[in-house]
């Protein structure tokens, strides 16, 4: 699976067509935000290569066409309890790609900190506790 756009000579487009929680990504922070046009403007969504929906406030996808050769992302860093859309295959069917923080999704989208921000979080020294905390254990147990 490609992006369209290289194959014309200009730089793929990727819309994103709702927000994550009111706010986008910033993109420039990309990595690749030199290789792809990345934007929010739906004006450009029969021209996008690819389309990202954020599952979680997904409510409008049933009136969004889909153009020929166009590939559409189901974002979601929810569980599929809290965004039960995601285990729905009527709606799931729509999508090419699945970006979400489970190992086994398309594109893995982890929690996990950027590299140097671990690293340096890691290397300050951690500071003495001087007070006493309640202790917690967790058990599991089977489930029968």
């Amino acid at each position: 699976m490609s992006l369209g756009g290289a194959a014309t000579g200009r730089k793929a487009i990727i819309l994103f067509y709702n927000s994550f929680f009111g706010s986008y990504p910033d993109w420039a922070s990309f990595p690749c935000s030199s290789e792809y046009h990345f934007t929010n403007n739906r004006e450009l969504l029969g021209d996008a290569d690819a389309v990202v929906f954020h599952l979680p406030q997904w409510n409008e996808i049933g009136t969004v066409p889909k153009r020929r050769g166009q590939i559409w992302v189901a974002w979601s860093m929810e569980s599929r309890g809290h965004t039960p859309v995601r285990n729905d295959p009527a709606i799931m069917r729509f999508f090419d790609v699945q970006m979400t923080f489970e190992r086994s999704a398309d594109v893995w989208c982890s929690y996990l900190p950027k590299r140097e921000e671990w690293e340096a979080a890691v290397s300050k020294p951690i500071t003495l506790k001087t007070g006493t905390a309640e202790a917690v254990m967790f058990q599991p147990r089977r489930v029968t």
